[in-house]
């Protein structure tokens, strides 16, 4: 995985706190800038089943556990 919206990530050592550096470049392609609300609204977005952009349903979040390598997919 390369970043490409993160210029670096660190995590403390039990794993339950991720930091990310966002790059500060990013513009939308309405012209509005990258921030890490749009990151929030992404996750929750993922995480939330009933979210209307939700798209699987399945409950799961495999993806990071492929990203990271790290997570538990359950």
């Amino acid at each position: 995985m390369e970043p490409a919206l993160a210029t670096d990530w660190s995590a403390n050592d039990d794993l339950t706190l991720w930091t990310f550096t966002l790059r500060d470049d990013v513009m939308f392609h309405d012209g509005s800038q990258f921030d890490a609300n749009d990151v929030v609204s992404t996750y929750a977005m993922m995480w939330d089943a009933d979210h209307p952009l939700h798209i699987g349903h399945t409950g799961r979040f495999t993806y990071f556990h492929a990203a990271f390598g790290l997570l538990n997919e359950d």
